[in-house]
């Protein structure tokens, strides 16, 4: 799945600095492991190689976002796929399966090599007290759920920056604890156009 060239040029011209993917982080009723979310076809929508092509189509960069309930392989795994060279000359699909899925798939170049930088949340917005599934109501408890916030958030982080490919993604791999991020998603001119009309 691929968005149209009509609404691949609109995306292009609406030029988001950052792209927030949303799509992977309902672990129910949908099962949005590691394996699923790299397949190229997709589960129920669009998989995470198709968002990064699109994404990189408009010139933008990627916010990710990956389900808080992943497994510390998982997060290790993830780290390879969006870090990890892979030449077919010295590396296999046993040393390294997820850079094996992504090459095999097309992109042979690691994600943090084509993008630069790419941001990174764990879950979503767990903070919220809302009755959902991905919510975890004890870190909406004031000072004590931003401390369990806070160890929560530097443990998973941890994982990932004990990957064997951390040195590629050190200083290009930005943390967003919980949805919380100033920055600006669109460009001045789509500001400015969207000042004198319609807000």
């Amino acid at each position: 799945m691929r968005l149209t060239p009509n609404d691949q040029a609109i995306f292009n011209d609406f030029a988001p600095s950052y792209v927030r993917i949303h799509r992977f982080i309902k672990s129910d009723p949908h099962s949005n492991y590691l394996a699923q979310v790299t397949d190229e076809a997709g589960q129920e929508g669009f998989s995470l190689p198709q968002h990064l092509d699109i994404i990189e189509a408009g010139g933008s960069k990627p916010w990710l976002q990956f389900d808080w309930v992943w497994d510390e392989d998982e997060f290790l795994g993830l780290a390879e796929y969006i870090a990890a060279p892979y030449d077919p000359a010295i590396d296999t699909q046993a040393s390294k399966p997820w850079a094996y899925k992504r090459h095999a798939a097309g992109r042979t170049a690691a994600p943090i090599d084509s993008f630069g930088t790419i941001l990174m949340e764990f879950g979503n917005e767990n903070w919220n007290t809302a009755p959902s599934f991905w919510t975890m109501p004890d870190l909406g408890n004031g000072i004590a759920g931003s401390i369990l916030m806070a160890h929560w958030q530097n443990y998973l982080w941890g994982v990932m920056k004990s990957s064997p490919y951390w040195p590629q993604l050190a200083g290009r791999f930005e943390l967003v604890p919980s949805g919380w991020k100033q920055i600006f998603f669109w460009r001045r001119t789509m500001c400015a156009r969207r000042s004198r009309g319609n807000t």
